[in-house]
Order: structure tokens, then C-alpha cells, then sequence
């Protein structure tokens, strides 16, 4: 089987089970993954972060932006060109969850903040249908992660935020696909990168 079938017969496995957690436990396990990228940002000199405005039922993140941009942080949010042609995404700085607005995918995107280029993130939170404990992820197959990604600096932190029921033992990869260096779920923090 080519790895584009493995990835679509995972990606269909892995929705599944995403779409069979409750919005409670959705809920539940959102706040405790936020609680423990919160106690990592505490204990770490990182202030610009890029995130993610989840969508359905991925790892919730709206509580925790709103807790960021309480507390000083600058957070940067994906924006995904309009054009279809360039699958591409910027980011750029959110001042107020407010001011957000639905995007080519109906997800929520800051229109008209400062863009925050590659070398400027320090952190990366990252979502994904998959992760293993050696850093693979699987995406939505957009592919607009990954090319992102390729122009981040590798000092850059990034970090997949999963539930539990998302870990998978292996995921196929090809020479395109970047790993992250932790997993956190609402059990545990997965450490990734070597070394």
C-alpha cells in the first residue's frame, strides 16, 4: 500500500474517533491539555507564539488564546490564502478573540494584524488528526502545515496538542513531512525530539 493510502485509511480511522468523543469530553480534555502548555509557557522564555483557532472537535484552544493575550503574550493565528491555487497560510498577530473572522475554511483567522514571519515565532502549537511518540503528525491532507513548517527555523519549539485517542504507534511519512518536538495530551507530556 502507497503511503498516500495508509495516510487516507488512517486519517479516516483517526476521524472517527475524534468524532466519537463527546463535546463534554471535547471539553474536558481541552482544559487540562491547556493547563499544561500554560505550566510549560510559565517556566519558559517564550512570548511570541503561533497557535491555531480550533475548529469542531480539536484540541480546544480559544480559553487558553484568551489567557495568552491576557497575560502579555503575542499569539499569531494561521491565515489561509484566498487564492486556492497557492495552499498557503500566514500568520499573523491577534490583538482581541473578537476581532476574528471566518476564513477560507470557515475557521476564524485575524484579517488585519501585523503578519509575523517564520523567524520571528518562538513556539508552535500545532493541530493535527494524528501524532506519534516520535514526532510524526497527520494532517487534514491540505498540506499547508508542512510547507509552513519547512520556513520555520528549527529552534522554533513546536508542539502537537492531541487528545489522548490520537496517538498512534506509527504514521508513514515522506521526506516532506516535518516532526514536532512534543506531543501534550490530557495525560501526559510526550517529549519527541532527539537528543
Amino acid at each position: 500500500m502507497e503511503i498516500s493510502d495508509t495516510k487516507r485509511q488512517l486519517r479516516a480511522e483517526c476521524h472517527q474517533k475524534i468524532q466519537g468523543l463527546s463535546l463534554t469530553e471535547v471539553n474536558e480534555k481541552s482544559a487540562r491539555i491547556a493547563t499544561a502548555v500554560w505550566a510549560l509557557l510559565e517556566t519558559s522564555p517564550y512570548r511570541m507564539i503561533g497557535a491555531y483557532f480550533s475548529f469542531g472537535k480539536e484540541v480546544g484552544t480559544e480559553a487558553l488564546i484568551r489567557r495568552l493575550l491576557v497575560a502579555g503574550y503575542q499569539v499569531a493565528l494561521p491565515v489561509v490564502s484566498s487564492q486556492q491555487s497557492r495552499r498557503e497560510m500566514d500568520f499573523r498577530l491577534v490583538e482581541q478573540v473578537e476581532a476574528l473572522v471566518p476564513g477560507v475554511f470557515g475557521i476564524l483567522e485575524p484579517q488585519h494584524g501585523k503578519v509575523v514571519f517564520p523567524e520571528e515565532l518562538e513556539i508552535m502549537l500545532l493541530p493535527g488528526l494524528a501524532f506519534s511518540r516520535t514526532g510524526e503528525r497527520l494532517g487534514r491532507g491540505g498540506g499547508y502545515y508542512d510547507r509552513y513548517l519547512a520556513k520555520l527555523p528549527p529552534e522554533v519549539l513546536k508542539i502537537g496538542l492531541a487528545f489522548s485517542e490520537q496517538i498512534v504507534k506509527t504514521i508513514p511519512t515522506a521526506e516532506h513531512d516535518l516532526k514536532v518536538d512534543m506531543v501534550i495530551t490530557e495525560e501526559e507530556v510526550i517529549p519527541c525530539r532527539a537528543g
